[in-house]
């Protein structure tokens, strides 16, 4: 690890202040935004320095057995975070289970180890295309909040580099803190993480996404808009599968009903395997302890033969199962059509259950049917083979985005409500 009197030097010359070392006392001058009388103190850098080794990092995530910190994106527009002002903050507490959840400002160790990567980029690997990211461009330069100017020397006294540099950011930092009572591994930590974003995703329709590495990460424009805050009210009581989570956040984030459409049904795809063949081994099983079935008679044994090799049969050579069957039974198990038919609008009800989908043929669904799983697998089916295949024979079913873009968007609500029921249905508790 760097020494911090390295890291210190190389963070002046990063963010271009002057170091003056007086009477056992380090301070310094910004010549750029304040005359050289003007000073802020090193203070408490070195303390937060050293409090580095008590955490370990993974990208853009620090944690440790009973915390974890990760970045948050704050860019887009239908971001819940969009530019999150340093004042607010969104907290969370599970007294039941021990976990304390909060969104806000990221902490000093967590700036300071933003700092300390970007200057072993440059000054260390000597790196010169990453001195030209934007994120070398952002913190560098970082301007002077207002409320500094003007102030005389007497007045910033108390106040640290590090004070500086959070006041100067203004929102273009903020993350999600989770705090836990009992010693956690990081995977736990993740699986919280998780259960956190898309409890909110879900709860406001809008977009909270976690940076997924340090290159990656994006800061806030400066351009303000009036938006309403919403946050959760109730802490997650369960853990989702990791990987779906993924696919639901690339759909939340994207405005291209494509990309979500094919995000939410990747959602609805990762239990096919598992699903088929514990439908497959119910059958197999029902089978074999009917008393009809006697293991002595011949017919019998074949029967149940040509049951296996037909269902098995439809395995590919890649292991994967009938992806129509699958979805039915993926259906069957995760969504209860009436409680699926209550979380449409009444205008989703009608259109689905009144017209096909234009260019895939899918058909109309009669959500007072309980055996409606069909309808609904073959129209999100015929659907997402419209949009992934584009054969010439078969123009009259291929997705062509200028002209079916509307279609597809009126066909997004009904996937991404059984994602979601999915999503929810094959949780843990915590």
């Amino acid at each position: 690890m760097m020494k911090y009197i390295e890291f210190r030097d190389h963070f002046c010359e990063f963010f271009r202040f002057d170091m003056v070392e007086e009477e056992n006392e380090t301070y310094f001058t910004m010549p750029r935004f304040f005359d050289t009388e003007k000073i802020f103190f090193e203070k408490n850098m070195e303390e937060l320095y050293n409090n580095l080794e008590g955490f370990s990092f993974d990208q853009a995530t620090m944690y440790n057995s009973k915390y974890m910190e990760v970045i948050m994106e704050n860019d887009l527009r239908h971001s819940l975070l969009f530019n999150f002002d340093n004042d607010e903050c969104f907290i969370l507490n599970d007294d039941q289970n021990g976990i304390f959840y909060e969104i806000s400002i990221i902490s000093p160790e967590l700036l300071v180890y933003l700092t300390k990567r970007t200057v072993e980029k440059i000054y260390c690997t000597k790196d010169q295309k990453r001195m030209e990211s934007r994120f070398f461009n952002i913190m560098r330069n970082v301007s002077v909040h207002p409320s500094y100017k003007g102030r005389t020397t007497e007045e910033l006294k108390d106040l640290s580099l590090i004070d500086l540099l959070f006041k100067s950011l203004r929102g273009r930092f903020v993350s999600l803190k989770i705090t836990s009572d009992k010693n956690r591994s990081f995977d736990s930590f993740i699986n919280l993480k998780n259960s956190y974003i898309f409890n909110t995703m879900y709860s406001t329709d809008q977009v909270l996404n976690d940076c997924i590495d340090f290159d990656s990460i994006i800061f806030a424009s400066r351009t303000k808009i009036n938006r309403k805050i919403q946050q959760l009210e109730v802490a997650p009581l369960k853990t989702y599968n990791g990987d779906t989570i993924n696919y639901y956040k690339k759909a939340m984030s994207s405005m291209d009903p494509y990309i979500q459409y094919i995000s939410f049904y990747h959602v609805l795809e990762y239990f096919y395997d598992e699903t088929y063949f514990r439908y497959l081994v119910k059958d197999m099983r029902e089978r074999i302890t009917h008393p009809d079935f006697s293991y002595r008679s011949d017919e019998e044994l074949v029967k149940l033969a040509k049951f296996a090799q037909n269902r098995l049969r439809q395995f590919g050579e890649d292991g994967q199962g009938n992806e129509l069957e699958s979805l039915k039974y993926v259906l069957k198990e995760f969504v209860d059509i009436a409680e699926l038919k209550n979380k449409l609008s009444v205008d989703d009800v009608y259109y689905y259950s009144s017209s096909k989908v234009a260019f895939s043929d899918g058909p109309v669904v009669n959500f007072e049917d309980e055996n409606a799983f069909g309808p609904i697998a073959k129209r999100i089916y015929f659907t997402r083979n419209s949009l992934v295949h584009s054969k010439s024979g078969k123009k009259d079913l291929a997705y062509h985005p200028y002209n079916h873009e509307e279609s597809l968007k009126k066909e997004v609500s009904l996937i991404k409500k059984l994602a979601e029921m999915i999503i929810i249905n094959s949780a843990s508790l915590i």
